[in-house]
């Protein structure tokens, strides 16, 4: 028809919005922190360093990635203190400094110091009974999914319980992904989903509206399916009244501890105490080091050892002070982009690789009774049938023991 445009026809229209939709994908991709593959590096980062736990005394003081050296070396307030130790004891030593100043080396800052120390431990055990709060909220998440998994894969028909549990692997990262800006869901959730297939693309549609990135919207919708899911299992009658009630109190177990690691991050520990502990950190560590400087002594009194004695003081008071400010803060956030936070991406997938386990679960042949009696009174022959050379109870032999046999069908010790 005269007049139309060629970008009014529907096929058009479809193709010009798919193309909106990859262009703002791409869009958001750049704007994301860490990529997939950065996620994954970091993530490999992080399990290497809670191995390092184990690790002889000599190995550990060696590394630096994952340390308080890397944070404390790009700390200003450590540089500063320990400047004005050595300007002190650089003037001192050109023998330019007034006699004046030698009253200083005698005022005590050891009750300031104290009183600091106590709140900075008391920082560090508020955060980190919150970092632990935090990590055993993830680990029930898993734990209540894993126990609908196990419900589910012995009650549920096949088709079902795969549903169920697939969205309740998608409700898992969708929860991460909304909780900061390290796991998104153009890098994190787009790629679970991809590699996963958590949600089918009708499902998609609905999340998309959700904004997964701003909350926990996504989440609970989805946990809200799984809701009507057990609900459509009772109707049918796959599971009995008893059974969906269990269902349904794990399912909102699940949702509430993932609740919970939202509640933690909306309110983190109070701005005003972390502000007060970098005053007086910032006011107390360069009185310190000027304390110490000038006690070390001037003209006929000075000695290169105690010049250096004094600066080691100094220096591991700074890091004492300074180093347990950081480890407070960094223990506040679980979910961010550093080495020590919580392994997010190993929780979703082992979870997943799990669940899939338990709904291909291979069950053992039925009963027989005569088999369990024997297995009882240790007179199986299943020994003999295996070729093994067996003692006078029946169990395997040293030889067989020292060989690395552990039974039939079984994997060798070695």
């Amino acid at each position: 028809m005269r007049g139309t445009s060629t970008s009014s026809r529907p096929g058009h229209i479809e193709l010009k919005h798919a193309r909106t939709f990859s262009f703002e994908r791409e869009k958001q991709r750049k704007k994301d922190r860490y990529s997939w593959a950065e996620l994954n590096r970091l993530e490999q980062r992080r399990r290497a360093i809670l191995k390092r736990v184990e690790l002889p005394f000599r190995r550990i003081l060696f590394f630096w990635d994952g340390t308080c050296l890397k944070a404390l070396s790009r700390d200003w307030l450590i540089w500063i203190t320990i400047i004005l130790y050595v300007a002190v004891r650089a003037l001192a030593w050109l023998d330019i400094v007034p006699d004046v100043v030698n009253e200083l080396g005698n005022k005590d800052t050891s009750v300031l110091g104290g009183s600091l120390s106590f709140f900075l431990v008391l920082f560090v055990n508020q955060t980190n009974s919150r970092f632990y709060s935090m990590y055993m909220d993830s680990m029930s998440v898993q734990k209540y999914i894993f126990d609908v998994a196990s419900i589910t894969a012995t009650t549920f028909p096949r088709a079902n319980a795969l549903r169920i549990i697939r969205y309740l692997n998608a409700g898992h990262v969708a929860g991460y992904t909304g909780l900061s800006k390290t796991y998104t869901k153009s890098s994190f959730f787009d790629e679970m989903n991809t590699r996963l297939k958590l949600l089918s693309a009708k499902e998609m549609i609905r999340i998309e509206n959700l904004h997964m990135d701003h909350g926990s919207d996504a989440a609970r919708e989805i946990f809200t399916w799984c809701m009507k899911e057990v609900e459509v299992a009772l109707e049918k009658g796959f599971v009995d009244a008893r059974t969906a009630s269990t269902l349904r109190e794990k399912v909102l177990s699940v949702e509430e501890h993932m609740d919970n690691l939202y509640a933690f991050t909306d309110q983190p520990t109070h701005f005003y105490y972390i502000h007060f502990l970098c005053l007086i950190s910032a006011l107390y560590l360069p009185l310190f080091a000027l304390s110490n400087a000038y006690a070390a002594g001037f003209g006929g009194e000075m000695h290169f050892w105690t010049d250096v004695i004094l600066g080691l003081i100094v220096l591991l008071q700074a890091f004492f002070v300074i180093g347990l400010r950081l480890l407070g803060q960094q223990m506040v956030d679980p979910y961010g982009d550093d080495l020590e936070d919580l392994s997010v991406l190993y929780y979703v997938w082992s979870t997943a690789d799990a669940t899939k386990n338990i709904m291909n679960t291979q069950y053992p042949e039925p009963l027989d009774p005569k088999l369990e009696e024997d297995m009882a009174r240790g007179q199986t022959p299943m020994d003999i049938s295996c070729g093994t050379t067996s003692s006078a109870d029946g169990s395997p032999s040293e030889e067989d023991i020292l060989s690395g046999y552990i039974g039939p069908d079984t994997r060798p010790l070695v």
